[in-house]
């Protein structure tokens, strides 16, 4: 019979699809302008986009977890 800690282990490793269930703004790091609309289950990385509301600055999109992560 299997350990508890090896079923644990076994249950943490399955790499289940991943369902969106929210949807967030993008938001300019220079002047928080919102941009687009991406998911949770959302990764992102290399992709630059220009700020076309507020100050007009290009910008790199990356997102890590379903979480924009804001870099100048």
């Amino acid at each position: 019979m299997s350990s508890p800690q090896a079923l644990h282990d076994m249950v943490r490793n399955l790499h289940l699809p991943r369902v969106a269930t929210e949807r967030m703004w993008i938001h300019c790091p220079y002047c928080g302008a919102k941009h687009s609309i991406y998911d949770n289950t959302a990764s992102s990385s290399g992709v630059f986009l220009l700020c076309y509301r507020g100050c007009k600055k290009e910008f790199e999109l990356v997102i890590e977890d379903g979480k924009q992560v804001l870099k100048k």
